[in-house]
């Protein structure tokens, strides 16, 4: 999103050799149009609780501008106040740099960010990102930038999860039970899908294997039982779940699948 034009430092263009006619000193005052400000989130879709968030702010300067700059940022939250990493852990401003030619980036990262629904803390509301361009010969005098943009933090997804199955379930056989949990994407900690079995407990008691795959927000775990043995019968349960304890976000899921042997 780009930004209104604003107030910008003014450029000063050295002359050398004789001046035109009305001009009764050594230099001339151009003024420079302001450079492009923007405000890009990620994820740029929904933005979640007890995920990451990258908040970048990017100032462009005109290409008349051919005279060594720097920039400094500030972070306004809020409620009208600078940010500072050190000021909230889980919250770190990069400062500003130059990534090409007269563009200036700056991240505001949330890991995690929040929205206070079940923690301590509300991240929601407008952030503005103030840029202050100046030069090392002065020939650019300081100047503020700045741009806003309004931060929306969704609650959580409950969990979704599924079983299904694969092979087939007689003695001397291989039979798979797959166990299917969607969380969204991005959740800062892993989360937790374990195979029981009814009557046993840990499914080690049977020496039987499982494997987890991880396909972006999909976390698959299999049961294999390679072969089927008749001791195999009975009720399996998966369960799911996380606690995040920075945001107080939580969530459990479990379902059954009876294996019946042949």
């Amino acid at each position: 999103t780009l930004g209104p034009e604003s107030s910008y430092p003014v450029f000063v263009v050295a002359y050398g050799g004789d001046l035109p006619s009305d001009h009764s000193n050594s230099e001339t005052i151009q003024q420079v149009p302001s450079p492009q400000m923007s405000l890009v989130l990620s994820p740029n879709d929904t933005i979640y609780e007890s995920t990451p968030l990258n908040v970048t702010c990017t100032a462009k300067l005109s290409s008349v501008v051919n005279t060594p700059v720097s920039a400094m940022v500030s972070w306004i939250n809020p409620s009208n106040e600078i940010i500072t990493s050190a000021k909230i852990s889980r919250v770190t401003v990069l400062p500003a740099e130059m990534i090409s030619n007269n563009t200036f980036e700056s991240i505001l990262i949330f890991y995690p960010v929040d929205n206070s629904d079940e923690g301590p803390f509300n991240d929601q509301g407008e952030y503005t990102c103030e840029m202050t361009i100046s030069s090392t010969d002065n020939l650019i005098l300081n100047g503020v930038n700045s741009i806003t943009k309004n931060i929306t933090v969704e609650e959580l997804l409950p969990l979704e999860l599924n079983i299904s199955t694969s092979g087939d379930a007689q003695v001397g056989q291989s039979f798979n039970i797959t166990c299917s949990v969607r969380v969204v994407k991005g959740l800062v900690q892993q989360l937790n899908v374990t195979w029981m079995k009814m009557d046993v407990g840990d499914l080690d008691e049977l020496n039987i294997t499982t494997i987890t795959v991880i396909d972006g927000s999909v976390t698959n775990v299999t049961v294999i039982l390679d072969p089927v043995l008749f001791q195999h019968r009975g009720v399996y349960i998966c369960i799911a779940d996380y606690n995040i304890s920075l945001t107080n976000d939580a969530d459990s899921d479990s379902q059954e699948y009876e294996l019946i042997v042949d």
